[in-house]
């Protein structure tokens, strides 16, 4: 389903994101300051193949929108062939070992899914875009390509060294809600629109009339299994954010630093109104100076902030939700939602095509309407008031493209198509298919003066709030921990224990703390770093 592989990819974002921090800086990102548009006085060889092989084939309408953009550009270009291979996205990983385990031997595919690649592949098997996005796009105006998409399209790597990686539209996440049940529990405004909560607490409010209302209707559902994944994982990390948004300016790097750079850092100040202000382009994370924070007490899970975060959580989770929270993973736990027991799921906006796949798949079905909203904020007071008033999202970034390296012809060739796909142009041959198929897609285009169609975003008016995945507070105490089995095994089990009852919010806070200060030193080490790395975070530890 649509659904888990978006989960699955979602989880690999925020490894990947929390790799980046811990990374903290490498080299300099490539300069592609473009030089303006214009006439471009390089000549395409169209004489050629250009073979595309993404995990698509579990999901037809992706496939037949993606093969509409190859004819449209076949018709430019006759003398090319495109072809779209799609793989099945649970061994797509499997097929891309395999495509580059070859040594020196070269895969046929041209275009593929990076997500999944190890960053030394990246940095060896597939093409930079740096170069490629200060020329000319033909095919939008001849105005540089750089110019034509916005900046989270084309990503550096992890060490900084380039840019492999290329997206054409975005994800976020919602509340997703049964409209019947809704309007059974009488959430709804004087003119008949739904009415969508202002603040954490007016959710919880929404939650007790729907339980009052209704008869025998779920609130809300999670999977409670796991807390590394999924919606779970989402929340304690988007919200982790809201209250540490101002975390930034205390460790990010600063001159003497060894990954401090001149170009970004030095002009550099915190701005909570800003949603990109901690963003990897704009400014450095010196994660050891997070580490050395939490080695000193000064930012742990049991400090006022995380605490009534958590106390926060509890209000809605498990109170609000389905019996076997505990036990059920995110699938089991939404088929309460499409069975119409339920109330409200957190996923993100793949939710529009899972929607769509699920009552396609259940012609009998009570099919019913949904409605969604953002995530909204939670309130405090003191020690315990959030650093930020709004909740940025999960998400970000979706697609991933990467152009295999062959010799100039063929990567100029198949740069030459991505230009194509990432104009105005092929975004809108993309989207009409899409629309024509009765699909949806994840969110918002990337490329510029794209009008993403409603029918197949309903969500086009909601701005992207910022990626909390920026914050390392999330991922540290959400997903870092993963990355070393006895902290995640730890995790894991308190926060069972936590959303059960069987401990205190104050109990999970110190247990959670003194494992994390009794496992960073071991994880430095799987790291090749000293073990008190964090004692001199000036210093490059893997020196």
């Amino acid at each position: 389903m649509k659904a888990k592989a978006a989960a699955v990819m979602m989880a690999m974002l925020m490894m990947i994101g929390t790799v980046f921090s811990v990374v903290g800086c490498g080299k300099k990102g490539t300069d592609v300051t473009p030089g303006g548009g214009g006439e471009t006085t390089e000549t395409i060889d169209y004489n050629g193949t250009i073979n595309i092989n993404l995990p698509i084939k579990d999901y037809p309408f992706e496939d037949i929108a993606l093969q509409a953009v190859a004819d449209a550009y076949e018709e430019k270009h006759p003398e090319t062939t495109v072809k779209v291979e799609g793989q099945t996205s649970s061994t797509y990983k499997d097929w891309l070992d395999s495509q580059f385990a070859g040594g020196a031997s070269v895969t046929d595919a041209d275009i593929v899914q990076t997500l999944l690649i190890s960053n030394s592949y990246l940095t060896t098997k597939m093409v930079d875009y740096s170069s490629y996005l200060v020329k000319p796009n033909p095919y939008n105006g001849n105005t540089a390509w750089k110019d034509v998409l916005n900046e989270e399209a084309y990503p550096l790597s992890v060490d900084r060294s380039g840019i492999y990686s290329m997206s054409f539209t975005t994800n976020m996440s919602f509340f997703f809600y049964n409209k019947d049940i809704w309007r059974q529990a009488g959430l709804t405004n004087e003119d008949g629109t739904d009415k969508v909560p202002a603040t954490w607490d007016e959710l919880l409010e929404f939650c007790a009339q729907i339980e009052s209302n209704t008869q025998d209707k779920t609130p809300f559902v999670a999977g409670g299994a796991t807390y590394t994944t999924g919606a779970m994982s989402w929340l304690l990390n988007m919200y982790g954010d809201q209250y540490y948004r101002g975390i930034a300016d205390e460790i990010h790097a600063i001159a003497g630093d060894y990954c401090y750079d001149p170009d970004i850092d030095a002009d550099w100040e915190l701005d909570l109104t800003d949603k990109d202000n901690d963003s990897p382009s704009k400014y450095t994370v010196n994660m050891l100076r997070f580490y050395q924070a939490v080695m000193n007490n000064e930012i742990t899970p049991s400090d006022a902030k995380y605490q009534a975060m958590m106390t926060n959580l509890k209000k809605l989770i498990p109170t609000y939700c389905q019996d076997n929270f505990i036990s059920n993973n995110y699938y089991q736990a939404e088929e309460l939602f499409w069975g119409g027991n339920a109330a409200m799921v957190f996923n993100t906006t793949d939710f529009f095509n899972t929607y769509k796949q699920i009552f396609a798949q259940r012609p009998d079905a009570n099919q019913f309407e949904i409605g969604f909203f953002p995530a909204p904020p939670m309130t405090g007071e003191g020690e315990a008031k959030p650093d930020a008033d709004t909740v940025r999202s999960v998400g970000g970034a979706v697609g991933w493209y990467g152009v295999v390296k062959k010799d100039k012809k063929q990567n100029d060739l198949v740069m030459d198509f991505m230009m194509f796909w990432g104009s105005k142009e092929g975004q809108d041959i993309y989207n009409e298919s899409l629309k024509q198929q009765g699909a949806f897609i994840s969110g918002n285009s990337l490329v510029k003066e794209v009008d993403t169609p409603v029918e197949i975003y309903p969500a086009k008016d909601y701005e992207f709030p910022g990626l909390c995945h920026n914050n390392p507070v999330g991922q540290f105490f959400g997903n870092l921990c993963s990355m070393n089995g006895p902290t995640y095994q730890t995790f894991e089990a308190l926060c069972k224990n936590m959303f059960n009852g069987d401990i205190t919010v104050q109990k999970f806070g110190e247990q959670l703390t003194k494992a994390f200060q009794n496992d960073i030193p071991d994880y430095f080490k799987q790291l090749g770093w000293k073990s008190d790395a964090y004692l001199t975070p000036e210093m490059d530890p893997n020196l």
